[in-house]
């Protein structure tokens, strides 16, 4: 009993002590002035104007602010969007019959990013083969049975290419490879290269180890934005390949009255990152390098990065009007299972376009693939070096047509070189 009474006591005690230190400050001990205590009532109510002020200030601040808020990225964590561009729809029931379905207006152009000689190699096939199944340029023929040279650079191929090395040291695409791709008729245009500050924590999706080289080349795909002096800008990666004339993503259905436009990935409500249709715009380029400063990350890099900039865009594309996903095979599909495998299967009988995704790129010869699905992949892989290493542009062409007449019996193969190519 006493000992809970002494427990009780001190507990009161306690509290008193607790009381005193904290009406002690404001209490004063009775000895200052009162010339202290206007002083310090004076300084209070500078305090209590000062903190008012701030808050108008930041109050002012956020309503300038209001309605240009996609500008103002900061460094944190929240979601944030590329501002939407209004592009006005053509009329074309009224315009003359001579252009309203012409496709190719003089301001579209085909770009890509370039930043090492390897991608530098890929471009050059990538070069030869759209120029190769221009449909329109061979069939008007030229001087000594040639393509009509006019026809053939009627849309511009723009190679985007970088000169630092990841770690900031001279390298990306060397003085030689530049010469590669001039001479397969890409117009060269030097940039630097952009990284995402999160980009060495997000690699690509289901690898384990990242891959930077891939981050660097994927962000800065955000250059293309840049290229206002075209109306039009179809971008495609360099380890990409055209089967035949694919010169169709350039309808007006794909463009009229939008700023973005791509293709449907696996997963729903999600583009490529390795082909898309863009509407240059500074604004829109400014946007996507101030976003690179954000804390987010993003899987598959620049894939996740557009996807998330460009969500409110994306969704506003009616999907009958978006770039058709048969006429672009991915050949990291051969992984996926179900539909996708289907799909996959149809896609290596009839797509125009053969993007080489993952790992395993066309110039390192992809012997290593062990999936049966993916056997057929090889035969791609042998055209494409039959491409690089064609003397002429029309053995290019040659190589094509023939790849096409046997293509439906060689993606039937699982024996790599059974097919014979």
């Amino acid at each position: 009993m006493r000992l809970r009474e002494e427990l009780q006591r001190l507990k009161e005690e306690k509290e008193q002590e607790k009381r005193q230190r904290t009406e002690s400050p404001a209490a004063g001990d009775g000895s200052e002035s009162e010339g202290d205590d206007e002083g310090g009532a004076a300084a209070g109510a500078g305090d209590t104007q000062g903190s008012k002020a701030k808050a108008e200030a930041k109050g002012k601040k956020k309503k300038a602010n209001k309605g240009r808020e996609e500008l103002n990225l900061g460094a944190g964590s929240d979601p944030f969007k590329v501002p939407k561009i209004d592009v006005p729809e053509p009329d074309r029931k009224n315009m003359p019959r001579n252009i309203r379905h012409k496709w190719l207006t003089g301001g579209e152009a085909i770009a890509t990013v370039i930043t090492d000689d390897d991608y530098a190699l890929g471009a050059v096939v990538l070069a030869r083969t759209i120029l190769a199944t221009n449909e329109t340029a061979w069939k008007v023929r030229g001087k000594d049975n040639e393509p009509d040279p006019v026809e053939l650079n009627h849309v511009p191929l723009i190679a985007l290419i970088t000169s630092r090395a990841l770690d900031g040291s001279s390298g990306g695409v060397s003085d030689k490879a530049a010469g590669w791709l001039s001479d397969a008729g890409w117009r060269v245009k030097r940039v630097h290269g952009l990284m995402h500050k999160k980009a060495s924590t997000s690699g690509v999706r289901g690898k384990e180890k990242v891959r930077l080289e891939l981050a660097l080349a994927g962000y800065t795909k955000i250059h293309v934005w840049g290229l206002t002096e075209f109306e039009r800008v179809l971008y495609i990666d360099a380890d990409t390949m055209f089967l035949r004339d694919a010169s169709f993503l350039f309808q007006p259905k794909y463009w009229d009255g939008l700023a973005f436009n791509g293709i449907q990935e696996t997963t729903p409500n999600k583009f490529k990152g390795g082909l898309f249709g863009v509407r240059p715009s500074n604004r829109t380029r400014d946007v996507l390098i101030k976003g690179l400063k954000q804390d987010r990350l993003f899987k598959n890099n620049e894939q996740g990065y557009f996807n998330a900039m460009f969500e409110d865009v994306w969704s506003e594309v009616p999907p009958k009007r978006r770039f058709p996903r048969a006429e672009h095979l991915c050949t990291g599909q051969c992984t996926l299972e179900d539909e996708w495998l289907q799909e996959h299967e149809v896609q290596s009988r009839e797509a125009a376009i053969v993007d080489f995704q993952g790992v395993s790129k066309p110039w390192k010869w992809p012997r290593d693939i062990k999936l049966k699905s993916c056997t057929p992949m090889k035969n791609f892989a042998t055209l494409w070096q039959l491409v690089v290493t064609a003397p002429t542009e029309w053995d290019v062409r040659d190589i094509l047509l023939n790849f096409e007449d046997m293509r439906e019996s060689l993606v039937q193969h699982t024996v790599y070189g059974e097919a014979g190519v």
